[in-house]
């Protein structure tokens, strides 16, 4: 998670989520089976984001 405020929250979540997945597949894990467990990547960081704000995410 970044540190600090975020400039471009979009861009900040998207630049998570390519990595999360990068990173993922060097370990060996498909894109498709991140999706099956968590549903979406993008949402799972926009949830991070708005609780470590305070922010009530659902």
């Amino acid at each position: 998670m970044p540190e600090g405020a975020i400039g471009d929250p979009v861009l900040a979540v998207t630049d998570l989520a390519d990595s999360a997945v990068k990173a993922a597949g060097a370990q060996g894990i498909a894109s498709g089976d991140i999706n099956e467990e968590t549903g979406s990547v993008y949402e799972v960081i926009v949830n991070a984001l708005q609780r470590r704000r305070g922010g009530g995410a659902d």
